[in-house]
């Protein structure tokens, strides 16, 4: 049975698609609907259930998955472990990040890091902080690197960043060197990042320590990146809490502000996850190693202090 026709069927199997398949793999959707055909002919059996535009597995397809699975990440752990005899770190390396991560942190990590190990094929998969842990559990990704924990008891966290939250707001909707208090921040516009965002748990955590609910808060947007949240406030739609790193482009140009709130306490980790029951390729310890080891260098908290509230201007009533 030919090791790349499995690898075609599983990644379909895993993306329940022929095309993202392909373009997961670098190669045409007719050499994977071929390599799926000649699967089929060879077992005698269906793998696919096409279905409209669905793909569902057949329960052969779900039992040569069980296997073909198991059998592509032995043969990908033997090449990498005997490359490893001759100093050669090769192979895969999936990474999930959350978005201020994979936007911010990951790709000055991943220049150094690929500069080390130039034979290694990095895909990073983006999306919030939850679907990355889920991703973790089902095997889909090899390092996760995110700005909130759920702790799941399979997953291992360890942590890389301290992450320092800011307040902003356009120049157009609050003066400079605003405060805002408890009662004023419940009377803002608020923008706000979408259920199972690492930002948006390390606000409502901060809230909350305030006595507010993000159902007390005027929310007039929820968005589903950093971007967006960046453009909305840019444009004066309202005020949002966001990282630093994410804020400092649009910070040095002006475009943005941050508001002082002395009694909110905003700050959060960046965590590395992998998975407790599996053994790490070299390419993947190796980055959790250099992440760890360039965090301290490349990226560090301008700390998290917010500063004194009586030297600075109230914030008008909006």
């Amino acid at each position: 049975m030919d090791i790349r026709r499995l690898e075609s069927f599983c990644r379909v199997f895993e993306l329940r698609s022929f095309s993202k398949a392909a373009d997961d793999l670098f190669l045409s959707q007719p050499t994977v609907s071929s390599h799926i055909a000649s699967l089929e002919d060879e077992l005698s059996c269906r793998l696919f259930d096409r279905i409209g535009r669905q793909i569902l597995p057949t329960q052969a397809g779900i039992i040569l998955y069980s296997y073909a699975s198991r059998i592509i990440e032995h043969i990908g752990r033997a090449v990498s472990d005997i490359h490893l005899l001759n100093n050669r770190v090769v192979g895969r390396l999936v990474l999930g990040g959350s978005t201020i991560p994979s936007h911010y942190l990951l790709p000055q990590v991943l220049k150094r890091y690929r500069e080390a190990y130039p034979e290694v094929e990095i895909t990073v998969h983006t999306a919030d902080s939850c679907a990355i842990e889920e991703r973790l559990l089902e095997g889909e990704v090899d390092v996760g690197v995110i700005g909130a924990s759920a702790a799941f008891p399979e997953l291992e966290y360890r942590p890389v960043l301290q992450d320092e939250l800011l307040l902003l707001s356009s120049r157009h909707l609050c003066p400079e060197g605003a405060t805002a208090d408890p009662e004023t921040l419940c009377r803002l516009p608020w923008i706000i990042r979408e259920k199972g965002s690492g930002t948006r748990k390390a606000m409502e955590k901060g809230l909350e320590q305030l006595g507010i609910r993000i159902g007390d808060l005027r929310i007039v947007l929820t968005a589903h990146t950093t971007e967006a949240v960046m453009q909305a406030i840019i444009n004066g739609m309202g005020v949002s809490i966001t990282s630093r790193l994410a804020a400092s482009e649009a910070m040095a140009r002006h475009e943005v502000l941050d508001i002082r709130a002395p009694e909110l306490d905003l700050r959060r980790v960046f965590y590395t996850v992998t998975h407790r029951q599996r053994e790490p390729y070299p390419a993947s310890s190796r980055f959790v190693d250099m992440l760890q080891a360039l965090s301290g260098t490349l990226f560090h908290s301008s700390g998290f202090s917010v500063g004194a509230a009586s030297d600075q201007e109230p914030l008008t009533n909006t």
